[in-house]
């Protein structure tokens, strides 16, 4: 049986979701800010089964759930609810690094909102990484989980390269530092 992201996702109410799964997903929906719990089924689904969903992996997750004595549907329902429990930890709350991440990247959205466009940063994993000190693994799961919030920012703000804008950002500053430099020692 083959099927697709629209239908997996726009009837989520016929997959019988277990009382305690159903608990994760609220636990996820609410933590997350996500109005309804079918939009929270949709936004895992996007981000875990189907971000990049090759035929050949829509192959493969077919095989697995015939090997499985189980539908594709029920398999992508525990990708996803595998997935939310990796994004919260076991009392339903982003963990503290996810939090951290989230405030970090927040003030940074705050700051861009005032600077000109030659002080605003680009969100990037190395740039948070840099300077905020976090693990790369839990960067790149903050990445993944607020793509889409983080392109919309940087088309707000003019920034079509977030590296190559953070790059010239810097050497500009270094470029003023050294000129400041030299003119307060006069050489």
């Amino acid at each position: 049986m083959t099927t697709n992201k629209k239908t997996v996702a726009s009837d989520t109410t016929s997959l019988r979701i277990k009382q305690n799964d159903l608990a994760r997903v609220h636990a996820f929906k609410d933590a997350r800010g996500i109005l309804t719990q079918q939009d929270a089924i949709t936004v895992l689904l996007d981000q875990t089964v189907f971000a990049n969903l090759s035929v050949k992996d829509v192959e493969k997750l077919n095989a697995a759930a015939k090997a499985g004595n189980t539908t594709f549907e029920a398999l992508c329902i525990t990708a996803v609810l595998q997935y939310a429990d990796r994004l919260l930890n076991a009392n339903g709350k982003p963990s503290n690094a996810d939090s951290k991440i989230n405030d970090f990247v927040a003030k940074i959205i705050e700051a861009n909102s005032v600077a000109d466009h030659d002080n605003k940063i680009g969100i990037t994993q190395g740039y948070i990484s840099a300077n905020g000190g976090f693990n790369r693994d839990a960067i790149k799961r903050f990445m993944t989980a607020n793509k889409n919030m983080i392109d919309d920012h940087h088309a707000q703000n003019g920034i079509d390269d977030p590296t190559d804008h953070n790059r010239k950002v810097a050497t500009k500053k270094r470029l003023i530092e050294n000129q400041q430099k030299r003119e307060y020692t006069g050489v």
